[in-house]
């Protein structure tokens, strides 16, 4: 019996050896002793397979894995993990099965939590699926904002790429998470940039410019002028980069960086100053909570909205903050549906205050000082430089039907009832019918 055990003990080794280098070398055994160094304490993005040597599935989906991690080198990476090997990863990630899949992305340890892959298991699937979902962190630099983009992360050497292309490549997205942290990556693309072109007397496209830490004239750019393929473009941005590591690390509490949204820096259009008196929930959303260019909210409640002496006052304020992406508001801290609302941001009825809202990420921090220009110059001032402290909106705001809504509201059909909304599936209906559609239609 112990020579059984032992001989299979044997042959269990012998095919993971086997099935490991099976794999080639774009894809990276990972174990306990290297993942969290690898994986998770990495930006980059990773498509991770967990494996059993016994498993047939496992061995059928290596060969298109394998395809996958080299024609994704430099972009993503892929790695395996032999479940009997290393079973504490298996239970640390809840492996019911094999093989799984599971990607991670972004940065920091919220952001990096894997997802699972669920999509066909090919090569090509493999790839699409990764350039799909992989972030980006390179900046989008227009002429505007080209001193912007240097005066930021001042202590890193920063790499500004001239492309003709409309959209950043996988290549040079997967580069800017490999190098995070030691570089900074921007962008300049050729429609929307040709002062900067001028600037730096680009006459091609790619062209690909590299500045030391502090630099930014052209005089001081380091030209590449090697291959446009990943070995060669890491080899470049190792010897800019050097040893330069950034040491900045996402601490508990503040916001991390999943990468899905992009960096644009550019001088930001002037706010036009105006003061919105918002009387119901239709009007907060388009002035305030949803506005189309994305601009920070800065609400005043107060006693009498727009009759109040301190109405007038925000104006000038509005005027001096109209480059620093916020709009005003005002809510009447008399009127009902208003006090639900400044309730919901913690100023009780009868108080006056101002909170600055960050609608995307359902953020807002609040004036904790008694309303007044001194203090909201003050407030608006440290959230500008980068020193608020945010708080999440919990919950949805309540219903609040300004005058013109309570006097339209939406008519019923002949039928006397209302459409309702629906959902297609993910598949075509079947007997010829069409989603959405009642079956009577022609």
């Amino acid at each position: 019996m112990a020579r059984i055990c032992l001989w299979f003990g044997v042959l269990l080794a012998s095919v993971s050896v086997a099935l490991a280098g099976m794999y080639g070398k774009h894809v990276v055994e990972l174990t306990p002793s290297n993942f969290d160094e690898l994986v998770i304490k990495s930006a980059e993005t990773w498509l991770v397979k967990f494996y059993a040597p016994w498993c047939g599935h496992c061995k059928s989906s290596a060969p298109a894995f394998s395809k996958a991690a080299k024609k994704l080198h430099g972009v993503a990476r892929l790695g395996v993990v032999n479940c009997d090997d290393h079973k504490e990863l298996a239970q640390r990630f809840s492996i019911q099965g094999f093989p799984t899949l599971k990607v991670f992305k972004g940065e920091g340890q919220r952001a990096r939590r894997p997802s699972d892959y669920n999509q066909e298991r090919s090569s090509s699937a493999f790839i699409d699926h990764i350039k799909y979902i992989m972030p980006s962190f390179v900046a989008r630099v227009k002429p505007t904002g080209l001193q912007a983009f240097f005066k930021d992360l001042p202590d890193l050497p920063h790499v500004l790429l001239f492309t003709d292309k409309k959209a950043t490549s996988p290549l040079y997205k997967g580069l800017s998470a490999r190098f995070k942290g030691r570089l900074s990556f921007g962008e300049v693309r050729k429609s929307e940039g040709k002062e900067v072109t001028a600037q730096y007397s680009v006459s091609s496209y790619p062209t690909l410019m590299a500045f030391e830490a502090g630099q930014s004239e052209a005089k001081s750019a380091h030209s590449y002028e090697g291959k446009m393929d990943p070995d060669s473009l890491i080899m470049f941005f190792e010897a800019v980069a050097g040893n330069k590591v950034n040491e900045t690390r996402v601490m508990e509490g503040e916001e991390e960086n999943g990468g899905e949204t992009e960096r644009v820096f550019a001088q930001p259009k002037a706010y036009s100053g105006e003061v919105y008196n918002i009387v119901g929930r239709k009007q907060f959303e388009e002035e305030c909570d949803a506005r189309k260019d994305g601009r920070m909210c800065a609400l005043a409640i107060l006693n009498g909205g727009d009759k109040n002496d301190m109405y007038g006052k925000l104006g000038d304020i509005a005027e001096k903050y109209q480059y620093d992406n916020m709009a005003f508001a005002v809510l009447d801290g008399e009127d009902e549906g208003a006090r639900l609302y400044s309730k919901a941001f913690g100023i009780e009825d009868g108080e006056e205050g101002m909170v600055v809202l960050r609608a995307r990420k359902r953020k807002y921090t609040k004036l904790e000082a008694e309303i007044g220009t001194k203090a909201i110059n003050a407030f608006l001032d440290r959230i500008v430089g980068g020193d608020a402290h945010w708080k999440r909106l919990s919950g949805e705001l309540p219903e609040w039907e300004g005058p013109e809504e309570q006097g339209n509201k939406t008519e019923e059909t002949a039928e006397g009832e209302s459409e309702e909304s629906g959902q297609c599936g993910t598949e075509p209906p079947k007997d010829g019918e069409s989603c959405g559609a009642s079956k009577d239609e022609l």
